[in-house]
C-alpha cells in the first residue's frame, strides 16, 4: 500500500514527530511504500525524521504548497496518514488528493486553546465540548489569554479543524480518552479508533546501566554515603506541564522522607527561564533538593538519565492525551507519579507502576505525598519498578501496527 504521511515538521521536536519517526520503519518493514510531506524543516540541530532511502520527502516551506501537493498527486498515494497539519488549508488539500486518516494526538479541533483546561482561579480540567458557550469561560477562566480578538481567531481556527476531522475517512487516537472526546463532539463511532502507540523497548536499544537491578534498590553506593532519591521530569517546559508545582512538591517530599532529593528537568520551552528564576529565588533557604536543568536531550543521553533515576514525575495540569514518556520510562523499569487527568490512567495504575494523584484541583501537597509514598520504602519501590516494566510491555509496536494498518487498509479501499 502506498502511504503518504503528512505532518508539520520534518524534525523530531515533539510527540507527533517522534511517533512518525518510529512508525515509518515499521510500515516500511511491513512492505508498504512510504512518502512524507511536511510544512517545514526546523530547527536544523534536531534529528531528521527517519525516512527510508526510497521515500520521497516534500517540504512545503521550501518548494511551496502548490509544487509539493502536485508531487504528492503524482506519487498517487492509496491513503494519506495525516498527523493533523497546523495549516487548515493544507489539510483540506490533502483530503482532496486521497482518502485521509487523521491521527489526533492532542485536542486538535476540540478546544479553543487545545489545552482542555481552565487556568484561573485554579487549574481545572474542562470537559465542555467546543462551542459558542466556550466564550463565556474564555476570559473568566483564562482559557487562552485575555484578548477577545485572539479568542475569535482561535475559535474559528479550531471549528475549521473540527470540520476537517468530520470529513476524514477515519480517525485514530492513542488513548480511549481522546476517542471519547471526539465522540462527544459528534464524530461517528465507526470512524474513530484507539490504536495506542508503538512504544519501542529501549532497554534493548540502549542497555540499562544502573547501580541496582530490577530486583532490589541499593541505598548506598560505597557503604557509607546514602544517595539522594533521584526524580526526573521529561517534557516541554510550558505552564500546563506543571513543572513549577513539581519544584514545590519535591521540597515537601524531601521533608516527608527526611532525605535529600535530586530533581532533573530534561526538556526545554517558554517556561524554562521562569523555572530557573524560581530555583534561584530558593537560594540556600532550602538545600534539601538539588535541581538541575539538563535541556533537551538526544535519545541515548535521555535513556542514560532515566537509568540513573528512581522516579518519573508527570505533574501535568492539563489532561494529557496519553503521556507516552511514562510508558517509555516504564520499559526501563522507572515508575511514575502523575495527576489523574486525560489518558494517563490508561497506562498508570495506582499502586502498581506508580501513583495516580487526584487532580481536582492539582496541588503540590498531594503530589508530594505520592512522591514520598513511591520512594519511602525500598521494597515497595522495587515492586513498582517491576510493575512499570510489566505494564509498559503491553504497548508493543506489533500490536499498534496491526491496529493501524487495518484502519489504513479500510480507508484506502485496497
Amino acid at each position: 500500500m502506498r502511504i503518504a504521511l503528512a505532518m508539520a515538521n520534518a524534525r523530531v521536536t515533539g510527540g507527533a514527530e517522534s511517533y512518525t519517526d518510529s512508525i515509518i520503519p515499521l510500515l516500511h518493514e511491513a512492505g508498504h511504500q512510504i512518502a512524507l510531506i511536511c510544512e517545514y524543516d526546523a530547527p536544523r540541530n534536531r534529528a531528521r525524521i527517519n525516512t527510508v532511502p526510497s521515500s520521497p520527502l516534500w517540504l512545503v516551506n521550501e518548494s511551496g504548497s502548490e509544487s509539493a501537493l502536485q508531487e504528492l498527486r503524482r506519487w498517487q498515494p492509496a491513503v494519506i496518514f495525516s498527523q493533523c497539519m497546523p495549516s487548515v488549508e493544507l489539510e483540506m488539500w490533502l483530503h482532496a488528493i486521497a482518502p485521509t486518516v487523521n491521527f489526533v494526538h492532542n485536542y486538535y479541533g476540540l478546544c479553543i486553546s487545545e489545552s482542555k483546561m481552565f487556568s484561573f482561579p485554579v487549574p481545572l480540567i474542562c470537559n465542555r465540548p467546543l462551542g459558542k458557550l466556550c466564550f463565556a469561560h474564555f476570559y473568566p477562566h483564562r482559557c487562552g489569554g485575555l484578548n477577545p480578538l485572539t479568542m475569535l481567531r482561535d475559535y474559528r481556527h479550531q471549528t475549521a479543524r473540527l470540520r476537517i476531522l468530520r470529513s476524514s475517512h477515519a480517525i485514530v487516537t492513542a488513548s480511549e480518552h481522546v476517542r471519547l472526546e471526539l465522540l462527544r463532539h459528534g464524530l461517528a463511532p465507526d470512524i474513530v479508533h484507539t490504536v495506542g502507540l508503538p512504544v519501542v523497548d529501549s532497554i534493548t536499544t540502549h542497555p540499562v546501566k544502573r547501580n541496582y537491578d530490577l530486583d532490589g534498590l541499593d541505598s548506598e553506593d560505597d557503604g557509607h554515603a546514602i544517595l539522594p532519591h533521584r526524580v526526573i521530569f521529561v517534557g516541554r517546559m510550558e505552564k500546563p506541564k506543571g513543572a513549577s508545582l513539581l519544584i514545590d512538591a519535591a521540597i515537601k517530599a524531601s521533608g516527608l522522607l527526611k532525605r535529600r532529593l535530586t530533581l532533573t528537568f530534561a526538556g526545554d520551552g517558554r517556561e524554562r527561564a521562569a523555572l530557573e528564576g524560581q530555583v534561584r529565588n530558593l537560594g540556600d533557604r532550602d538545600p534539601s533538593v538539588d535541581i538541575t536543568f539538563a535541556g533537551w536531550l538526544e535519545r541515548e543521553r535521555l535513556c542514560a538519565l532515566i537509568d540513573r533515576s528512581d522516579l518519573l514525575a508527570m505533574p501535568s495540569l492539563w489532561p494529557e492525551p496519553f503521556g507516552q514518556v511514562g510508558v517509555e520510562a516504564g520499559l526501563r523499569g522507572l515508575p511514575a507519579v502523575a495527576f489523574d487527568g486525560g489518558g494517563i490512567a490508561e497506562w498508570l495504575e495506582d499502586g502498581v507502576n506508580g501513583r495516580l494523584v487526584r487532580s481536582r484541583p492539582p496541588t503540590a501537597n498531594a503530589f508530594a505525598l505520592a512522591l514520598a509514598d513511591c520512594l519511602g520504602d525500598p521494597a515497595n519501590h522495587s515492586r513498582l519498578r517491576r510493575g512499570a516494566r510489566s505494564l509498559a510491555l503491553r504497548f508493543s509496536p506489533q500490536t499498534h501496527l496491526a491496529k493501524l494498518t487495518t484502519v489504513l487498509h479500510i480507508a484506502s479501499r485496497e
